[in-house]
């Protein structure tokens, strides 16, 4: 590793980030961070409380970045993740504020508050297929904007073919307006469409047997609500704090939960 004069720390090399030596003489000095091809992994702790880097540049070659490895900087603006990344540890990214972060496709692991607490107001990913099968966390990224192909999405179809969808895929996302699942899906975890404040129509997958917990919870703008035939259950708080005031069961009513419909005031037929 090098440090210019322009405080750009420089690494360079082949396999993977064992340590952090440059901390112990540069750690507030350190303003920007150039891994170069050939590193594929980023340590725990590499760059936490190098309080002055406002930018790192990475490599494609990098597959993980470890925990609470950018905490304390002051990363800002656009983040760009490698091409070949497949895994962010727990507080990579902690209490950070991006305009922009862009997920690659091959990305499989968002740990528990990857991003936690962390302003970010837009996604893009490549691929919608790739990112619903992305196992999430909570708080593993929580934003306001979804970007498929640069495309803005208000109008969400999940590809035909996708058979579970992980929890929080779409936590908090404020411009999503419909939803439509097809009937290849068979599971949709917690929190799916958590405050999705915007959300106002949805057609579920006739194949689905659980409303997860949160699913729609806080969905304000949600008024009714369709359940297929297949649904057995409704979890705890799977409405809680929604718009919803009809609900529809295609066949025999579920089991619910007893705060099921917590926070709803909504007539079932």
């Amino acid at each position: 590793w090098t440090l210019n004069s322009k405080c750009v720390l420089t690494i360079s090399g082949t396999g993977a980030i064992k340590s952090a030596p440059w901390k112990s003489d540069y750690q507030k000095v350190i303003k920007k961070v150039a891994i170069e091809d050939g590193v594929t992994s980023i340590c725990s702790d590499a760059f936490r409380d190098c309080s002055s880097i406002t930018e790192a540049v990475m490599a494609d070659s990098i597959e993980s970045i470890g925990y609470g490895a950018f905490w304390g900087t002051k990363l800002c603006g656009d983040l760009v993740l490698p091409k070949n990344l497949k895994q962010i540890s727990s507080y990579a990214f902690y209490y950070r504020e991006f305009e922009k972060v862009y997920i690659p496709r091959g990305l499989e692991t968002l740990q528990s508050s990857a991003f936690g607490e962390a302003k970010v107001k837009a996604v893009y990913v490549e691929d919608l297929a790739s990112w619903v099968n992305l196992n999430t966390s909570p708080s593993g990224l929580v934003f306001s904007e979804l970007y498929v192909n640069g495309e803005l999405v208000k109008d969400l179809v999940i590809p035909e073919g996708t058979e579970r969808i992980y929890g929080y895929s779409f936590d908090r996302i404020k411009t999503i307006e419909t939803v439509t699942i097809p009937d290849s899906v068979t599971e949709l975890g917690a929190y799916n469409f958590n405050k999705c404040t915007n959300l106002r129509e949805v057609r579920l997958s006739e194949n689905i047997t659980a409303i997860r917990s949160y699913l729609f919870g806080g969905c304000t703008s949600l008024k009714e609500l369709t359940l297929p035939a297949k649904v057995t259950v409704i979890n705890s708080n799977a409405l809680n704090g929604s718009g919803i005031e009809i609900i529809r069961f295609m066949g025999n009513a579920p089991l619910i939960a007893n705060d099921g419909f917590a926070g709803v005031t909504t007539t079932a037929y």
